[in-house]
């Protein structure tokens, strides 16, 4: 019964990433495709581009792979500062495995930027953003 808490934590924490993106894809598909029937009905390009509300880009396009590294190596570093006290008791289970749930974590946060965002992208201060 105690392996739920952490397969149940890994879903929830699976869900608050992929849903937000999903959601975000699937609106961008629906502007999309209403896009292409309007120019197939003959509106104008320019008019469509003028009616269009582009948000502006909220947050820091990097954020996942940020904390993807800092998650990654502070992971590694509690593993391996945990490793001597391991290796030199006597009750050798597998739960000394636990602490390396942190860096696949960051693993995954960094495999979900490059997935989403594909490499690290320099980001131009806000005046120079249009």
């Amino acid at each position: 019964m105690d392996f739920l808490i952490p397969v149940v934590l890994f879903i929830i924490v699976g869900a608050c990433i992929v849903i937000p993106i999903w959601l975000r894809h699937k609106l961008y598909y629906y502007q999309l495709t209403a896009i292409a029937k309007a120019i197939e009905k003959g509106v104008d390009p320019a008019v469509i581009k003028d009616s269009l509300v582009i948000p502006r880009r909220q947050g820091d396009i990097n954020g996942n792979w940020k904390a993807g590294v800092l998650l990654l190596a502070f992971g590694v570093a509690v593993f391996l500062l945990s490793l001597p006290e391991v290796l030199n008791g006597d009750n050798f289970n597998g739960e000394w495995l636990m602490p390396l749930i942190i860096p696949v974590i960051g693993i995954t946060l960094i495999v979900i930027h490059r997935q989403v965002v594909g490499p690290v992208v320099k980001v131009r201060p806000e005046h120079e953003q249009y």
